[in-house]
Formats: C-alpha cells, sequence, structure tokens
C-alpha cells in the first residue's frame, strides 16, 4: 500500500475511535441522566402515593384471582385490599368468593359491611343482587 493510504486508513481508524469513545460517553450521561430522573421522581413520590399505588396494586391482583376462579386467593387478595382501604366493592367481592367456596356465613357477614357501607342505592341494590345470589346458590331461596 502506498504511504498515502496507509495515512487514510490511521485517519479513518483514528476517526472511528473517536466516534466510538464518544458514543459511549453518550451512552453513560444518558444512563445516568436516566437514573437521576428516577431517583428524583421517587423523591416526588408521597407517602399517600405509595398508599394508592399499594391498593391499586392490591385491588387489581384481587380482581384477577376472582375473575380466574380462584377463590381462595382472591378472599386473600381483598382481605389485603380491605387492610389498605374499607371499601363496598371490596367486601362485596370477598363475600362473593367466600359464597363460592361454601363459606355462607363469612359471605352473609362480608355482604352486611358492604350493606352498611354503601352509600346509595346503586351500590346497596348491587350488594343485594350479589348476597341474593349467593344465598341462592346456598339453598336460601326464600330470603334470597
Amino acid at each position: 500500500p502506498s504511504p498515502r493510504a496507509c495515512s487514510a486508513r490511521r485517519r479513518t481508524t483514528h476517526v472511528m475511535a473517536l466516534v466510538s469513545a464518544k458514543t459511549e460517553k453518550m451512552r453513560k450521561l444518558a444512563e445516568e441522566m436516566a437514573r437521576e430522573e428516577e431517583e428524583e421522581a421517587k423523591s416526588a413520590e408521597t407517602p399517600e402515593d405509595r398508599r394508592l399505588a399499594e391498593l391499586v396494586a392490591a385491588y387489581s391482583k384481587a380482581s384477577e384471582r376472582s375473575k380466574e376462579g380462584d377463590f381462595q386467593e382472591a378472599v386473600s387478595a381483598w382481605r389485603k385490599v380491605l387492610e389498605l382501604e374499607e371499601a363496598v366493592q371490596a367486601y362485596q367481592e370477598r363475600g362473593a368468593a367466600n359464597a363460592n367456596l361454601g363459606r355462607f356465613r363469612q359471605a352473609e357477614s362480608d355482604f352486611q359491611k358492604a350493606l352498611e357501607l354503601a352509600e346509595n342505592d346503586e351500590e346497596r341494590a348491587s350488594v343485594y343482587f350479589s348476597r341474593g345470589s349467593a344465598r341462592g346458590d346456598a339453598g336460601k331461596e326464600a330470603e334470597a
């Protein structure tokens, strides 16, 4: 190869090395910036934000277990929801899961608590419907 070709190859190699070094430096800088943003986001969370995130996660898990027909796990998952926040729907859903497991006393207790917490006719009607279905499943059609 001619001296000119060797010189061009060296320059190309040198430029490629510089580009590679700059690319790596930029990648590290981007990673550092992403870590900093994540830390800032975490520090901006309030205890209420974390509680709500935990509640949403617990509610999602409980709903999935109920839909899948895994009523034993659903009862446990709804219990977790209720530890975080008493809610009509959580008692109603846990009552339905208990009824599906044949635990009619626990179901009745859950439905009763849901009725106590219900704030409007729509919530009460929904709980009455669930309780009536559970009673029908238990063979208590006269009480349904």
